[in-house]
């Protein structure tokens, strides 16, 4: 295949003309219609002119209208969502850019050119509706910061030369690109000419290039003088600031050589801005001389499908005695050997979408397997070249350039209580503030370890949230508010160090017992235990100062069952609860339950009688019983019908008494001991027949 190269008399529309057809790509729209009357195109992007093609050539490559690409020429403004609002139509890379800006709250609002009319953008029409921007430069050196909310991620690489108009006669001069080693008015660099040192171009006779000079005397005898007449791009074009930053100049200094008439940026007698990759400022003008990308070029001269020749004629020339572009079958494509001004180009999308890898964002642009970056032969079919990869810097989907830092967000804390039980509620209410755009977000409790313990939404034009904290451990916490803003361009923030006591859960326990019993018998109590963390451990019974015993409560157990022997007529009966090891409950004891005890009815058991002669005194042996440890006290008296015997007092310690009767006649008599004396027991009675020799 014979390869033709393109320099000296550069690339006229007249030779694109002999395509036949375009080149089989997908065909791109201006404008993207939506699928529906309700559904569009999930990323929208609007910026620069000289990737507006491509980059709408790739959403209509890439499946499932994932991406929607609207010009940079057309309306003043755009519908991108269901809903009609109007969005600024951003024309060039600094619009796209800015326009971006302001729908992720990196800046409250900007004007930008749209359709040749000032435009405000702000959050009403921009955020939620725009997703990224094309742009054909990187961020300024000032711009980049490791921290910026903005990710330029490159897709492909382009090569800047100059156009002039078709038959111009400066088609020949063989400009360089130049720079302050060979200032001055005798080289062709565009270095001089953007500084006005070169105004004019001599050719010969032949039309043959001869030689430039700062005035049209200077033309050598035998030359025939062409002005020169230094073209931009309007501002805010990204050709215009990467093409002054090649000749070291910058939009200050452009400004000065503008009012001094050295460069112009507008053109015919409408005094309109010059599109990028426009032909129509150079028609009818042979001394202009333009900016134009060599990749839009190379895609309007082949008519690229979905793409508008806006050429006019123009013709694309070399730089360094190097071609611009080589055809080869008629097709048209960058020179991979021209090296004077490559620039690669980007979409620019939020940081926090690109560092998502579930973000379609992400999926769409960021890295080497991106959606974008795989589809090759449709970068390649817009003229642009695919990036070496040499570097991380120039693979395609590198997503480590960052610029513009976040506006800022403010967040502070405040919580119901300082103490709260482990497993109760304590509410921290959050207070949030957004230099730009409060379109809400989420507030993260965080503790010292960097654990979120709790989180909220927090809804836009909202500036409170409360948010409930129920902690798990006891412990003392140090707490602070993170609050993560919806948008893309507001920094997050966190407040200072709140202290949080968190204690043990409060138990508390009751104790039940029945109303009527009495002395000598079981006494059943109950201990109901409550509490949200209860689970298990001990309840101790107690009356007054005096255990009485303790029971082991089950897990998941609310009661703790005991009993006891009464032995006396009242009790002030407590539980004292103890929570087991390691749990998150505090102990509790009962408020005092009295309870009021009948009295006992008391055993006397006499012992056998031993018979005596009626001259002898005879002895009685008995015992009166109750229970362990309230052995009955009082007296015991002996009767023989209504005539008493004898009494005696009983031991406090055994209930026992040993008895002397009186002298008896002879026979049997029939006797009745009654026992009584004491509070605790009832007083008690015993038939004993004894007999007498």
């Amino acid at each position: 295949m014979k390869v033709t190269t393109f320099c000296k008399f550069g690339i006229t529309a007249g030779a694109a003309a002999l395509l036949v057809g375009g080149l089989a790509v997908p065909a791109a729209t201006a404008d993207p219609a939506p699928t529906t009357p309700t559904t569009f195109g999930t990323l929208v992007g609007l910026g620069s002119d000289t990737t507006q093609d491509v980059v709408n050539g790739l959403g209509a490559a890439i499946p499932g209208n994932k991406i929607a690409s609207y010009d940079a020429v057309g309306s003043q403004f755009v519908t991108t969502r269901a809903g009609g609002v109007d969005v600024p139509r951003a024309s060039a890379s600094g619009p796209g850019r800015d326009l971006l800006r302001v729908a992720i709250g990196q800046i409250a609002g900007v004007s930008i050119t749209s359709a040749g009319v000032a435009t405000p953008v702000n959050a009403n029409n921009s955020v939620g509706l725009v997703d990224f921007a094309r742009s054909s430069s990187g961020p300024a050196t000032g711009d980049q910061t490791g921290e910026g909310v903005l990710a330029y991620i490159p897709f492909a690489r382009d090569a800047v030369s100059v156009a002039v108009a078709e038959g111009s006669p400066l088609s020949v001069v063989p400009f360089v690109l130049g720079n302050n080693t060979t200032a001055g008015s005798t080289v062709p660099s565009l270095y001089n000419i953007y500084r006005g040192s070169v105004k004019f171009a001599f050719l010969n006779a032949d039309e043959s290039y001869n030689s430039v000079g700062a005035a049209a005397a200077d033309a050598p005898a035998g030359t025939t003088s062409h002005a020169i007449k230094a073209v931009l791009p309007k501002s805010g074009s990204g050709t215009r600031s990467f093409f002054i930053g090649k000749l070291g100049l910058d939009e200050t200094a452009v400004g000065g050589l503008i009012t001094a008439g050295t460069i112009t940026a507008k053109y015919g007698t409408g005094n309109a801005d010059v599109q990028e990759h426009d032909g129509t400022a150079l028609v009818g003008d042979a001394a202009a001389i333009v900016p134009f990308s060599i990749a839009q070029w190379v895609a309007q001269a082949n008519s690229v499908a979905g793409v508008s020749d806006r050429r006019h004629g123009a013709q694309i020339l070399g730089l360094n005695a190097t071609p611009a572009v080589t055809s080869a079958a008629s097709v048209y494509s960058t020179n991979p050997n021209y090296t004077a001004m490559v620039r690669d180009v980007y979409n620019i999308v939020p940081s926090k979408l690109a560092d998502d890898a579930s973000s379609d964002i992400a999926k769409a642009f960021v890295g080497a397997n991106s959606e974008v970056c795989t589809a090759t032969s449709t970068i390649s079919a817009y003229g642009f070249q695919l990036l070496p990869g040499t570097t991380p810097e120039t693979t395609c989907g590198f997503s480590n350039l960052r610029a513009y830092v976040g506006s800022p967000s403010s967040v502070s804390v405040e919580f119901s209580d300082s103490t709260v039980a482990v497993g109760s509620t304590v509410t921290a209410t959050a207070t949030v503030g957004t230099s730009n755009h409060n379109k809400g977000g989420t507030v993260f409790i965080v503790d010292a370890a960097d654990n979120t313990v709790a989180q909220a939404p927090i809804a836009a034009g909202a500036t409170t949230v409360a948010i409930p904290v129920t902690p798990t451990a006891i412990t003392s916490l140090s707490l602070h508010a993170e609050f993560v803003p919806t948008l893309a361009g507001v920094k997050g923030s966190v407040s200072p160090d709140v202290a949080l006591n968190v204690t043990a859960s409060p138990s508390d326990v009751t104790v039940s017992a029945p109303s009527a019993t009495r002395v000598g018998v079981a006494v059943p109590v109950i201990a109901w235990i409550g509490g949200v963390n209860v689970n298990g451990g001990t309840v101790t019974f107690r009356d007054g100062e005096t255990v009485l015993g303790t029971t082991v409560v089950g897990a998941g157990e609310q009661g703790a069952f005991f009993s006891f022997i009464a032995k006396k007529t009242t009790y002030a009966l407590t539980a004292t609860y103890a929570a087991p090891t390691g749990s998150t409950t505090s102990g509790s004891v009962s408020a005092v339950k009295a309870i009021e005890l009948g009295k006992g009815t008391p055993k006397i058991t006499p012992a056998k009688f031993v018979s005596v002669k009626a001259s002898q005194k005879g002895k009685v042996v008995l015992t009166v019983s109750g229970v362990a440890g309230a052995v009955p006290t009082g007296t015991v008296t002996i009767r023989e019908g209504a005539k008493v015997l004898v009494s005696k007092t009983i031991s406090s310690s055994t209930g026992k008494a040993t008895v002397i009767l009186p002298k008896l006649k002879k026979g049997t008599h029939k006797l009745v001991i009654t026992y009584n004396g004491d509070t605790r027991w009832n007083t008690g009675t015993k038939s004993l027949s004894i007999k007498i020799k």
